[in-house]
């Protein structure tokens, strides 16, 4: 027996004269079906802001564009659990490259105002000049204040306590400092760069709201005006619409009728969001010690 809903060679099912019921979860469905996209840059996003900045960007540099200068004394240092990349070394005429990672230091300082006050800060220095990922035992190296020329790295010298450091500080916010040449919280700022993503999802996935109520009504009456914005029902003129076999099962009609996906189309669509969140999930928590770091940097 032939399907009454396929007719001719187009294999075209035949919706029901509207007004027909819709189901919540087909639509609900079909909006996860059309912003996937949009989900993947969100989880993306989120994703790569755990492992590569968390709350660690120095988003505090925003503020020395003009800073005020002072002299300061390193009071001890310490290598954080954050680690970054020392970059490529080659050997062998340059066919081999090897990458090294080297732990990001924390260097507590104390500096006098003009006034004579003392503050105290912390910079963070990632990788050194000429750095192949040796011993971190070695420390952070910062950018030379003694006239000595025998530096091991021409212009840097390795940090000790009590070494003398150049601090910048902000004019209206003296307590925001770095010593020269370091930053002040573990990432560049440029870090923060992975948001980027996040925000392309989020633009994708702002009409999903408005969308709802549209996908609603044009499965329920099938028209809408030429300005895709007025969808009050034209009394008299409601439209059938043929939809192919294939769309026919996406959208779960039998028998003229709309029906709820089953269980494996809602697998299809709920793996991007679904899964995009418990990766973040599992990221967040294997970063944890990470992000509480960070959070204190930024904080603190």
């Amino acid at each position: 027996m032939s399907d009454p809903n396929i007719s001719g060679t187009k294999a075209e099912a035949k919706l029901a004269p509207p007004p027909r019921p819709v189901p919540t979860g087909l639509v609900v469905y079909l909006l996860l079906l059309t912003t996937q996209l949009g989900w993947l840059f969100v989880n993306l996003g989120i994703l790569l802001f755990w492992f590569n900045c968390a709350f660690g960007a120095d988003v505090k540099s925003l503020l020395f564009l003009a800073p005020q200068h002072a002299s300061g004394a390193v009071t001890s240092f310490e290598a954080t659990p954050i680690v970054e990349s020392t970059g490529a070394t080659s050997s062998n005429g340059g066919l081999h490259q090897t990458y090294g990672t080297r732990p990001v230091f924390a260097i507590h300082y104390t500096y006098a105002l003009p006034g004579g006050q003392l503050r105290w800060g912390t910079s963070y220095k990632g990788d050194n000049p000429g750095d192949k990922g040796d011993d971190p035992g070695d420390g952070p190296m910062i950018k030379a204040t003694s006239t000595d020329t025998t530096h091991p790295v021409g212009g840097y010298e390795p940090v000790r306590i009590g070494s003398k450091v150049p601090v910048e500080y902000v004019r209206v916010l003296p307590s925001i400092s770095r010593i020269q040449g370091t930053r002040s919280n573990v990432y560049p700022l440029f870090m923060m760069g992975v948001l980027v993503f996040t925000f392309v999802g989020a633009v994708l996935l702002r009409p999903a709201a408005k969308n709802y109520r549209r996908i609603q009504f044009l499965l329920r009456s099938g028209v809408e005006d030429a300005g895709h914005s007025n969808l009050n029902d034209p009394a008299g003129h409601l439209l059938n619409l043929p939809i192919t076999g294939p769309a026919a099962r996406w959208l779960g009609i039998r028998e003229g009728q709309l029906h709820a996906p089953r269980l494996f189309m809602w697998l299809l669509v709920i793996l991007i969001p679904v899964g995009g969140l418990l990766v973040n999930g599992l990221s967040f928590w294997h970063q944890w010690s990470n992000i509480l770091y960070t959070w204190h940097s930024l904080t603190g």
